[in-house]
């Protein structure tokens, strides 16, 4: 698994349902008003299979995107201008571990975090050179 994301967001499986991966982002409007989204995707084979998975948020738009090996595979939106803050709820998140919820059971191979939102070119770009 080589997972790629923007700032502050999360990317988990659940035990309850380990064939799903699940992108998360919050963000907060500058009122302080906080703004949840997932983005869903179930993997045909989870066990023993190469996934390059890649999230992206686009502050300026608000779109929040989950690319699976090189394409979009679920997008959704926030907020035009919102600004991803930290997920609270999950203050013990570390790269592929989570003390409540969301895990890896298996080797993550590499991840990236950008400052800017990937265009779609650019995440397939990525995946190309893998």
């Amino acid at each position: 698994m080589v997972g790629c994301f923007n700032q502050l967001a999360s990317l988990r499986f659940y035990p309850s349902d380990p064939n799903e991966l699940r992108f998360i982002v919050v963000t907060e409007n500058s009122s302080g008003t906080r703004m949840t989204r997932w983005n869903y995707y179930t993997l045909s084979s989870w066990t023993g299979t190469w996934y390059h998975a890649v999230g992206t948020y686009n502050k300026s738009t608000g779109s929040q995107t989950l690319y699976i090996n090189g394409q979009s595979v679920s997008t959704t939106t926030h907020t035009a201008g919102n600004t991803i803050v930290p997920l609270t709820s999950y203050s013990n998140m570390k790269i592929g571990y989570g003390v409540n919820t969301g895990y890896f059971d298996g080797k993550i191979d590499e991840v990236k975090i950008y400052r800017k939102a990937l265009s779609a070119t650019e995440v397939d770009d990525l995946y190309d050179s893998y």
